[in-house]
């Protein structure tokens, strides 16, 4: 009895590391091919020759920000360090009271 009980409370915690992993790719993916669309539209390419792109902290602007730095030849960013505002695992919660 007690190695069923084990067995299902293995199998349900392997269920939610890999739906929490799968949503972590998928999300990681997006943000990638949403930059390398970005960064090989014709007015970015033109703002690439012609001018200076400034790209803003952000977590998924950092794939940008490698999008168009892999574009130019160059080393791509440590993507740990550009973020802004608060980013915290899934397993630490954060109240938030609404003023009244």
């Amino acid at each position: 009895m007690l190695g069923t009980v084990v067995l299902n409370q293995s199998k349900a915690a392997m269920r939610v590391l890999i739906c929490k992993n799968m949503n972590d790719v998928s999300n990681s993916a997006a943000a990638s091919l949403d930059a390398d669309a970005l960064a090989s539209l014709d007015f970015v390419q033109e703002a690439m020759r012609e001018h200076t792109v400034v790209v803003v902290m952000g977590t998924t602007n950092a794939y940008l920000a490698n999008a168009l730095l892999s574009q130019l030849g160059e080393e791509e960013i440590d993507m740990k360090g550009f973020h802004r505002g608060i980013t915290k695992p899934d397993s630490v919660g954060l109240k938030v009271q609404a003023q009244q």
